[in-house]
């Protein structure tokens, strides 16, 4: 009872009120799973159907289109519907049925259409989860909001752990199969105890409903804060787009780890995000989200850079741990100062807006250090990283620190 006590006082939640998060966090994970994955996977795509570094960007990049698409889609869905665990729902399965079709292809274009189906499964999440999460949690956003980085966390850790030991005893193509089919009973939890008793906001009925919605969405546009931290995001993003896929290569095409070193080297980016997400949290409702933001954003530059130079296993992981430490530590503080920032009635369209910026820089990301890969080598790819979180850090300097006093409309936009 003490110990349970004193977990409620230091979230500022009462246990039997964080089961939501909970859920959430769970489908958030299965998200994660889905697109890591992909990216573990893809040493062995590569060899089977014979991609060079470019073309294998190029196939990632084409995730980060799709997620623009859906991104827009989803916030405005989500704004104006009120329908948030149907959409949850919703881009589960989508994901999950990419994955398994993954086990049936034999060609780099089928590939790609999959790859962007299954990037459209995390943004169609995003805006409907992280402003489903603030409306229920609008004083402890911080808590909510790093549950569901920490879920992120556990399903881009397990990923490469779990698909490394199948990979090691089935082809890839079986392995594929096998990890679409969890998420299944993911949906199915997930609608079973919130879906059903979903009372959404529905304004399909207001007159002008859409009209006013894209009023609002013009004068989000102009909104200089979110703006500058939506570039944070992007540069961000785009670093992290660019570890997630050049991580595992260069792990097993450089430093010729195996499938189960590869994994485990992989995992250690997410699991330096299991212990920081909480942490960060929790932290930026106290101290502020722009103090937690600079720190983590500089030591990712020093770390990154160090992988640059790191040419052996024990050097490298290492590194890759407090990597991920320090920059999944940043998720969650960006998704709260949105919401922040954010007027209620727009809360989905601004996460969606930041998604948004980091889809674009995303997209470019991969087949810029693919060709850099093919010419230079990999570890030319972590230094171009390291000036990326370094811009980052820059325009998260420029993010007003104090949080504006907001009301539930638009007006204040």
């Amino acid at each position: 009872m003490a110990l349970t006590a004193r977990y409620e006082q230091i979230t500022g939640v009462r246990l039997h009120e964080q089961m939501p998060a909970m859920l959430v966090a769970l489908g958030h994970g299965s998200t994660h799973w889905i697109g890591t994955a992909f990216y573990m996977l893809l040493p062995w795509i590569r060899e089977d159907l014979g991609i060079n570094y470019l073309l294998a960007g190029s196939l990632v990049a084409a995730t980060h289109l799709s997620s623009l698409l859906a991104n827009f889609g989803s916030s405005a869905l989500t704004d104006v519907t009120g329908r948030r665990i149907l959409i949850l729902c919703f881009s589960l399965v989508l994901g999950a049925l990419a994955l398994i079709g993954t086990s049936f292809i034999d060609h780099p274009l089928e590939l790609g259409i999959l790859i962007a189906v299954a990037g459209a499964t995390g943004h169609v999440w995003h805006p409907a989860a992280i402003s489903y999460l603030s409306r229920l949690y609008p004083n402890q956003r911080g808590f909510a909001l790093s549950a569901h980085s920490l879920g992120a966390s556990l399903g881009d850790t397990m990923a490469p752990l779990i698909l490394g030991m199948l990979l090691s005893v089935m082809l890839w193509k079986t392995a594929a199969f096998s990890a679409g089919l969890p998420v299944f009973g993911v949906v199915i939890l997930l609608w079973w105890i919130l879906g059903r008793e979903e009372n959404p906001e529905n304004r399909f009925s207001e007159k002008g409903a859409w009209r006013h919605y894209f009023k609002n969405l013009k004068k989000l546009g102009r909104h200089k804060p979110l703006i500058l931290l939506s570039l944070v995001s992007g540069f961000h993003g785009a670093a992290q787009t660019g570890l997630m896929m050049f991580i595992p290569i260069y792990l097993a095409d450089d430093l010729y780890a195996g499938s189960m070193i590869t994994g485990l080297g992989f995992a250690a980016l997410q699991i330096g995000g299991i212990v920081a997400a909480p942490i960060t949290g929790l932290l930026s409702d106290r101290l502020g989200r722009k103090p937690i933001i600079l720190f983590s954003l500089a030591g990712s530059t020093l770390m990154t850079a160090l992988m640059a130079m790191a040419d052996q296993i024990e050097f490298f992981i290492p590194c890759v741990l407090i990597l991920g430490f320090l920059l999944f530590a940043v998720r969650p503080v960006e998704h709260s100062w949105c919401m922040d920032l954010a007027p209620k009635a727009m809360a989905g369209s601004a996460i969606g807006i930041l998604f948004g910026v980091a889809s674009v820089f995303a997209m470019l990301t991969p087949p810029i250090t693919g060709a850099v890969a093919d010419e230079w080598g990999i570890s030319q790819v972590f230094w171009m990283i390291s000036m990326l979180v370094l811009i980052s850090t820059v325009f998260a300097i420029l993010v007003p620190g104090r949080i504006p006093e907001k009301t539930d409309d638009s007006a204040n936009i």
